[in-house]
């Protein structure tokens, strides 16, 4: 894919800070509570939900590469979609997650709808999706890309009282090859006693921010879920 170079700044608010944070052996019921106590005010911004992620790549795994070499200028494909793991997916989307040095951006793509499962076959859903995306670069990553890894995981949506801090948490995070394919010599993994925060504001609240991430008390950490699962199943180094 060819990568562009734009210049984030505080007046493109599609571009944002993600802050993640790392909470392992903390039970959820903890976590909750100390949130509660954020002098932020974080309260339920949207109803929880699982969300399942197919990760597309190339055969070479150019993306998983890319991140793992720490480029700043790096962008990942995926398929998401909400609620059952499988079956018939009524309402799919590719994104494009860019990263640019310590910012990023998504853009999204409506997908038909498909049925994921064993016996999915990636073909079919491609030549649709490449009669329904205009922007070139992301067309020439989804010709080349194949699916590299599932994920699935539950997230609770969290916002501060003044509306510019968003915070999500992740739990009951599960990896696994995608159908048909074996990526190494592990089928699946899950990650049972880890939970992911991820602080996410505009580059505009940039200077309120170490305010806000130093009341929370959990380590942060660089986390990438499809670079943890691709290691996790290929044995490869993250």
């Amino acid at each position: 894919m060819t990568q562009p170079t734009p210049s984030p700044s505080s007046a493109e608010p599609r571009w944002r800070y993600e802050r993640k944070f790392e909470a392992r052996g903390v039970a959820l019921a903890e976590i909750e509570m100390r949130l509660r106590l954020h002098p932020a005010g974080f309260r339920t911004a949207h109803p929880a939900r699982w969300i399942n992620n197919l990760y597309l790549d190339r055969n070479d795994l150019r993306s998983f590469t890319t991140h793992v070499n720490g480029a700043p200028v790096r962008d990942k494909l995926r398929i998401r979609w909400y609620g059952a793991a499988d079956g018939a997916i009524a309402a799919p989307v590719l994104e494009v997650k860019s990263k640019r040095g310590l910012v990023g951006a998504k853009a999204h793509h409506a997908l038909p709808a498909f049925a994921f499962g064993p016996g999915f076959d990636f073909a079919p859903l491609r030549a649709k999706a490449l009669a329904r995306i205009a922007d070139a670069s992301v067309a020439e990553f989804v010709a080349l890309a194949q699916p590299a890894l599932f994920n699935r995981y539950h997230r609770q949506y969290l916002v501060s009282a003044d509306g510019r801090f968003r915070l999500t948490i992740d739990t009951a995070l599960a990896f696994a090859a995608p159908p048909g394919r074996a990526l190494g010599p592990f089928a699946r993994f899950e990650e049972r006693d880890l939970t992911v925060l991820e602080l996410k504001y505009a580059v505009a609240c940039d200077g309120d921010a170490a305010r806000v991430a130093g009341r929370l008390p959990f380590r942060l950490r660089k986390y990438s879920k499809y670079v943890q699962g691709v290691a996790r199943l290929t044995g490869l180094e993250a």
